[in-house]
C-alpha cells in the first residue's frame, strides 16, 4: 500500500512538472486571505487552476465550469473534507451540513476563483478554520461530475473540458497542488 501511495506521488509530481504551463506559473499564485468578522471567516482563493494536472492527473480548461455555473439552479456547497473527517469514527455523511457559503463563483484567466465565509456557528467550520490556521497544506478541493473529458495530446493527462460543480470543500490536502490557503489574520470588515 505504501508503495503504491509513494508511486502515486511521484507519478503526480512528474505530471505536475510537465504540465502545459510555464515553470514560473508553477508557484506564482495570487494570494489568499482569511479575515474574521464577528461570527464569519471570510476567505478568497483559487479553488482549481487552469492548465496545471493535478495529483490525479485531471487538467481543468478555461471554461470548464462556464455553462455550469451559468445555469446553476442551486448553490455550490461549501464543505469540510468533502463531507466526511478521515480523522473521525463517524462515517462520511451523504449529504453533510455546509460550513458556510460561496458569496461569488467565477472563471478568470488563472483559475477557478472563489470568495465565501466560514459560519463559525457550524462545528465543523471551526475545525475548517483551526486546519487553515495551522496547517501549510490547508487549501481548496472541487467536487465535480465531468460532462466532457478527453486525453491530452501527449495521453498522460485527462483534460476535463466541461463539469458540473456540485461542492467546493477546505481540505487539509488538496488534489490541486495550487489550490491552496496560506494565512489566516484577523482584520476588519471584509
Amino acid at each position: 500500500m505504501l508503495k503504491l501511495r509513494l508511486f502515486a506521488i511521484i507519478t503526480a509530481l512528474a505530471a505536475l512538472l510537465t504540465s502545459p504551463v510555464t515553470y514560473g506559473a508553477l508557484f506564482a499564485r495570487p494570494d489568499c486571505t482569511v479575515r474574521l468578522v464577528g461570527e464569519r471567516a471570510y476567505f478568497t482563493g483559487y479553488a482549481s487552476v487552469f492548465g496545471v494536472a493535478d495529483l490525479r492527473g485531471d487538467v481543468t480548461l478555461k471554461g470548464t465550469f462556464t455553462k455550469a455555473l451559468a445555469a446553476r439552479m442551486r448553490p455550490v456547497r461549501l464543505l469540510f473534507k468533502h463531507g466526511g473527517d478521515v480523522n473521525s469514527t463517524r462515517p462520511k455523511e451523504i449529504f453533510p451540513d455546509p460550513i458556510g457559503q460561496w458569496t461569488r463563483i467565477t472563471e478568470d484567466d488563472y483559475g477557478l476563483y472563489v470568495e465565501g465565509y466560514l459560519d463559525l456557528n457550524v462545528p465543523a467550520a471551526l475545525k475548517a478554520l483551526k486546519l487553515i490556521q495551522k496547517s501549510r497544506n490547508a487549501g481548496l478541493s472541487i467536487g465535480f461530475q465531468p460532462v466532457e473529458v478527453r486525453r491530452s495530446a501527449d495521453g498522460r493527462f485527462r483534460e476535463i473540458v466541461e463539469a458540473e460543480l456540485s461542492e467546493i470543500s477546505v481540505v487539509d490536502l488538496p488534489q490541486h497542488p495550487l489550490a491552496r490557503l496560506k494565512v489566516v489574520r484577523p482584520e476588519s470588515k471584509p
